[in-house]
């Protein structure tokens, strides 16, 4: 809960002093709205330590221990990053580009996520009795 309300208090901050510069000098409105959004990122960060350990029992549990959690993670960061980018984009106005960065964005993820689904198409193979 602590958290979310540190999260929920720089979103208010980080929305009025954004407000409050946008009449007087847009490019610091940006800036700051950026700012505003490191540190939520930052805040939300703490919490995939909990989400690791819980992939790393559910990998165990599934006799998957094999598979690189770390790969996970990239994976799950590269598709929060080209998001942010693509919002970011639209926010300064160029929805063309922000197009373009998702369209690219979700080719590199499937190029990053085959290897995954091979070694997990691999497991599942070994776990079906032979000639059944």
């Amino acid at each position: 809960m602590n958290d979310i309300l540190k999260i929920s208090g720089i979103t208010v901050l980080g929305a009025a002093l954004s407000l409050l510069l946008k009449r007087t000098n847009r490019e610091s409105a940006m800036l700051c709205a950026a700012a505003a959004g490191i540190l939520i990122l930052l805040a939300a960060i703490r919490q995939l330590t909990p989400a690791v350990n819980a992939l790393k029992i559910w990998a165990g549990k599934m006799g998957m221990e094999n598979v690189n959690i770390a790969e996970i993670l990239k994976i799950l960061s590269a598709a929060l990053v080209i998001e942010l980018s693509a919002q970011l984009c639209r926010e300064l106005g160029d929805d063309a580009l922000a197009q373009k960065t998702l369209l690219a964005g979700q080719w590199l993820l499937l190029g990053m996520t085959i290897p995954l689904l091979l070694e997990i198409g691999d497991h599942l193979i070994r776990l079906v009795p032979a000639g059944a």
